[in-house]
């Protein structure tokens, strides 16, 4: 999926924090709940001119609070003042929805596979 990036903040639901962390290249945005837990988060990673967003998770018992959508506004807006001018990203079949009311749009179908690592049990 791809979409112009555009900047603008984000407003967590009450009782919510966003957190931004920068680890090495990567920027990390999190939501966090009023003990410190985290409800939501997700990643950005410059690849050239485009920001690559991976990894947005929101916890289960957070969910349909908007959080998902306060993680990609805030990876959006931050990937602008990066100087990115477009997003890229390979959406599950649970965040296709999400993403698509953001403005994000479907380039190509991809399958995913999962390969265990070496000595782990295959199940």
């Amino acid at each position: 999926m791809t979409i112009p990036f555009t900047a603008g903040t984000a407003t967590p639901p009450p009782s919510y924090t966003i957190r931004i962390a920068v680890l090495d290249d990567v920027v990390v945005a999190s939501v966090v709940d009023a003990t410190g837990e985290i409800a939501a988060s997700g990643r950005l990673a410059q690849a050239g001119q485009a920001g690559v967003i991976d990894q947005v998770e929101t916890a289960p018992a957070h969910r349909r609070r908007g959080l998902g959508r306060t993680v990609m506004r805030t990876l959006s807006h931050h990937a602008t003042r990066l100087g990115m001018r477009g997003g890229v990203l390979v959406a599950t079949d649970e965040g296709r929805d999400l993403y698509r009311s953001l403005g994000w749009t479907v380039r190509t179908p991809i399958a995913a596979a999962h390969i265990p690592e070496a000595g782990a049990p295959l199940t």
